[in-house]
């Protein structure tokens, strides 16, 4: 019989880790459920406001181009800003750089 390790199998952790996998796969419908949910059940969680950030940011999502230089420098400001610290909060050291390339 395995023994239940309270930290790694806790509600919570389940709840954040649900969201994470949703963002990896850039899933915003999904990611947006499950963050709903863990919002709904641990209100107090630290990640939420993290995590909320790159919910957010898929669900932006635009194909239209950059019109100028400085709609180019506000992009990346608030990427630098605002993103990056986000994701690295929430996701997989290994998986920001991916992450972010595609914003």
């Amino acid at each position: 019989m395995q023994q239940l390790d309270i930290f790694a199998d806790s509600r919570d952790v389940a709840l954040r880790n649900d969201v994470v996998e949703y963002l990896q796969r850039r899933n915003a419908a999904a990611a947006r459920t499950a963050l709903k949910q863990l919002q709904d059940e641990y209100a107090d969680d630290s990640a939420l406001p993290a995590m909320a950030q790159l919910v957010h940011e898929l669900e932006k999502r635009t194909a239209q181009p950059l019109a100028n230089h400085a709609d180019l420098k506000v992009a990346r400001t608030h990427i630098k800003l605002e993103v990056m610290p986000a994701a690295l909060r929430v996701l997989p050291a290994s998986a920001v750089q991916a992450w972010l390339v595609s914003c």
